[in-house]
């Protein structure tokens, strides 16, 4: 993420709607402040129509300026889930060009046919991001955490030591851990069953109007 000639590449999996698939480029929406503090040029992958990635498609955009590939699974706003085939196949990409990926999972939460098929522990030069606004209700917080190498880690935390403003409140709710576990753990099970429902009577409405 930390670039210094500016002909060198980004390569961001784009998950595009299908309304604005042909209709025009879109950059995903998290992610362009990255260029000007990498002043580097960002490459998007399109995903249309079905919104799964295809690694021969990424491999299409990689250059020998390329440095780092950026992907999102589970996907917002698409919400496709890669498959393990489909990681391993950008996973094996990455490593045969030698190039940063930086795996954004802050949905990871939301997987609920099987586990989530993770990039952790796969590949070496790997910046894997989470967080708790998803899984824990705390968008306003905006609290994260990165996994990558120590050599990474110390330029991530050059670059965001003065951006950080929220994190000491968690200090104020330490003592409530327990109340707030529960509290969370209630509102998950919650979302968990109502989206089963939805997704059953969604099942049974396209059965009906298929007969």
């Amino acid at each position: 993420m930390f670039l210094s000639d500016p002909r060198q590449r980004l390569g961001v999996l784009r998950k595009a709607r299908p309304a604005e698939a042909r209709a025009r480029v879109q950059e995903p929406r998290a992610y362009p402040w990255v260029k000007p503090h990498a002043a580097g040029n960002v490459v998007h992958v399109d995903t249309y129509p079905d919104f799964r990635i295809n690694s021969n498609r990424v491999a299409d955009a990689v250059t020998d300026r390329t440095k780092l590939t950026v992907c999102n699974s589970p996907a917002n706003p698409t919400g496709a889930v890669w498959s393990e085939d489909e990681m391993k196949d950008i996973i094996d990409l990455v490593r045969r060009h030698d190039l940063i990926l930086i795996s954004d999972e802050i949905y990871a939460a939301y997987t609920y046919d099987g586990p989530e098929v993770t990039a952790a522990g796969r590949y070496e030069n790997l910046l894997l991001l989470n967080g708790f606004s998803k899984s824990h209700a705390m968008t306003g917080w905006r609290l994260g955490f990165g996994v990558m190498p120590e050599d990474l880690a110390e330029k991530v935390e050059a670059f965001s030591a003065y951006r950080q403003e929220i994190e000491q409140y968690m200090a104020q709710f330490r003592k409530r851990g327990g109340e707030i576990d529960k509290a969370l753990e209630d509102m998950t099970n919650k979302l968990e069953t109502d989206v089963r429902s939805l997704a059953e009577k969604l099942r049974k409405m396209l059965e009906d109007g298929s007969q």
